[in-house]
């Protein structure tokens, strides 16, 4: 079902596998990592205010999409820096 949705705020999960009792997700690289290590990572980013916001918004079209532009409607319930690619 995840692996359907597409949208340009959400990364892209591509299956999964179940090895005994480990369950595995196979997800689009994302280059730059987690927001996490960018704010509070070894050598965090000076993020200016604009690009701030423009994260914030990404996030938000990104949740809407799930909420409500899909046609499988769900929530997410786990949004945090570490979450956040």
């Amino acid at each position: 079902m995840i692996s359907g949705l597409n949208h340009p705020n959400l990364v892209k999960l591509y299956g999964c596998c179940v090895e005994k009792n480990q369950l595995m997700l196979v997800y689009e690289y994302m280059e730059n990592n987690s927001l996490a290590l960018a704010l509070f990572g070894k050598s965090s980013l000076k993020l200016q205010w604009e690009v701030r916001q423009n994260i914030c918004v990404g996030i938000a079209r990104g949740l809407e999409f799930l909420h409500e532009g899909s046609m499988i409607r769900m929530v997410h319930r786990d949004i945090k820096p570490v979450t956040c690619f």
